[in-house]
């Protein structure tokens, strides 16, 4: 099945270096099984991880703060976004142009 990319997906140059911080456990791993390693979304110590803050979702789903029903619909469509996260599964690599204190702390 060929790779299709999603829309507006910036691609990176061909010649462009393609990092991924480890520690030397997880290193060892990948050079023994060969395999990416991709976490649950829903398991990264971060809560919110994957879920947009409540004043994003607001905005982006036009939803007034003072209203009741607006409120009850933004509580489903996050908990529904909560629940999703079970299904994605990711890994974090970086697009290497220089080492930056800024990497880190992202």
């Amino acid at each position: 099945m060929p790779i299709k990319p999603y829309s507006q997906r910036l691609e990176p140059a061909v010649d462009a270096v393609i990092w991924r911080f480890l520690d030397l456990r997880k290193f060892r791993d990948l050079m023994a099984s060969e395999e990416l390693y991709f976490r649950r979304a829903d398991l990264y110590t971060d809560d919110s991880e994957g879920l947009p803050t409540e004043n994003y979702a607001r905005r982006v789903l036009g939803l007034d703060p003072y209203d009741i029903h607006d409120s009850e619909s933004l509580n489903n469509h996050l908990g529904s976004l909560a629940q999703h996260r079970e299904s994605y599964y990711i890994s974090c690599w970086h697009l290497y142009r220089e080492e930056m204190l800024d990497m880190w702390e992202q």
